[in-house]
């Protein structure tokens, strides 16, 4: 293997870069992103709003990317796909008040200029600013492409702008993606969001609410009016770096009020990791709910994502990797893609440093151990505690959610249909909790 093919490799390998392309992606054994894309293009229900759930890394927004692409090659829909995370809007800084008027500005864009599209606009910027609509700027300035969406998030220019109302002010802005290269409008939506500190409940029922629901519902109508009728279907992703907070972000986001259920479109979102059975209790909320949980009991799947990068540097780079090497760091992931990648990641990087020609067994070892050291890293006895639980009882408990979105616990399969997930511990953690166990005089 030469240097440029191990750059390369460690391009394909980076679970923090830019999103995968297309051919690297392997279906999941369930086939969930053709259902999804068959239940939001279903016409006799309308305004159905579903839940991407599960832990960091495990494939929601592969997922969702997946159901985009679905739905473009069937061209019957109006798909609007919005990425907070690669834009630079913080998951910790809107709530589902912003997040509704950030969906209306990407529906918006759909439509071709024109008083139509004005009109709706400076409706949905009265009902979301209210007094403050001066700092929001100009309409065609918030609406106006840029060109180049293919442009890193860390190469754009995010200007800053004060929001009064405060007593200091505000100072915030953020970069929403709104690709909808099928009606010709491919760029950025540039917004401020009204942020204070701590972000403030808006009901559905309240004015505000209330306003801003009516505001979206007539920019969605002009848009399914505008192209015959086809459903529309909102994808929302970025929701997933909450510092720990996956719970209560869930919670503030699609419990707490139902400005995200209410929405007249049909959407498939990706929401921040909280373990299964919290997240469950949401379809009361209006959400239906459908659990990711990787490549779980599936090692034949997690064998493809490895071997689609590898090849993906050309020449024998495939074949001279070390079989059992590979098969020990897909036993090592737990069946979690993210932890795969970084493991192969790093083990690239040892190759390097070894100065060798493939793939060995020994540099796939160090990628192991160098994941397997971040894992085990910062737990308190606390934490230990709760992992041992889990690896015993296989049940969450209420301080399993932060462990579940860092992947230190992974969701299982169901026994049998109908069956609740159960929950393990990384494989990786296991010596260590174990270790605790015996010197805390815990009973396995």
């Amino acid at each position: 293997m030469n240097d440029q093919q191990a750059k390369i490799l460690l391009q394909a390998f980076e679970p923090n870069g830019s999103p995968a392309e297309a051919s690297l992606y392997v279906e999941p054994p369930d086939g969930l992103p053709g259902q999804l894309a068959d239940e939001l293009l279903d016409t006799a229900e309308t305004n159905r709003k579903f839940l991407l759930i599960g832990g960091r890394g495990l494939g929601k927004s592969a997922t969702l990317r997946r159901v985009g692409r679905l739905l473009g090659e069937r061209d019957v829909a109006i798909a609007v796909e919005i990425d907070l995370d690669r834009m630079g809007i913080g998951a910790m800084s809107v709530g589902a008040f912003d997040l509704t008027y950030v969906i209306g500005l990407a529906i918006l864009a759909r439509l071709p200029k024109g008083s139509e599209r004005t009109g709706l606009g400076e409706r949905l910027l009265e009902a979301y600013g209210g007094a403050q609509k001066k700092s929001l700027g100009e309409l065609d300035e918030i609406l106006s492409g840029v060109a180049g969406f293919a442009v890193a998030a860390s190469e754009l220019a995010v200007d800053s702008a004060t929001v009064p109302g405060g007593a200091a002010g505000v100072k915030a802005a953020a970069v929403l993606a709104a690709p909808v290269a099928r009606a010709g409008i491919k760029g950025f939506v540039r917004l401020v969001s009204r942020l204070s500190g701590e972000i403030p409940l808006v009901a559905e029922s309240s004015p505000e609410g209330r306003g801003v629901l009516g505001a979206t519902a007539a920019i969605a109508a002009a848009v399914r009016a505008h192209f015959q009728d086809r459903p529309l279907v909102v994808l929302l992703d970025g929701l997933e770096k909450v510092n720990g907070g996956g719970l209560a972000r869930v919670e503030e986001l699609f419990e707490h009020t139902q400005l995200m259920a209410n929405g007249a479109w049909n959407a498939l979102i990706a929401a921040p990791p909280a373990v299964l059975s919290t997240a469950n209790a949401l379809q009361s909320m209006g959400f239906e709910t459908r659990p990711v949980l990787g490549f779980v009991g599936h090692p034949e799947a997690m064998h493809e994502l490895l071997r689609k990068r590898l090849t993906l540097a050309g020449g024998d780079v495939y074949e001279t990797t070390d079989p059992d090497g590979l098969s020990r760091l897909v036993a090592a992931s737990g069946g979690s893609p993210r932890s795969a990648l970084w493991m192969a990641y790093y083990a690239v990087r040892a190759m390097r440093h070894q100065k060798a020609a493939a793939l060995t067994g020994a540099a796939i070892d160090q990628g192991i151990a160098r994941l397997s050291t971040e894992l085990n890293s910062g737990l308190s006895d606390e934490d230990l505690q709760t992992l041992a639980e889990i690896a015993t009882r296989r049940r969450p408990n209420e301080r399993a959610t932060r462990l579940f979105a860092s992947e230190r616990i992974l969701a299982q399969p169901p026994a049998r249909p109908g069956a609740p997930h159960t929950y393990d511990i990384h494989p990786l953690l296991r010596a260590q909790v174990e270790e605790w166990r015996i010197e805390s005089g815990q009973r396995p």
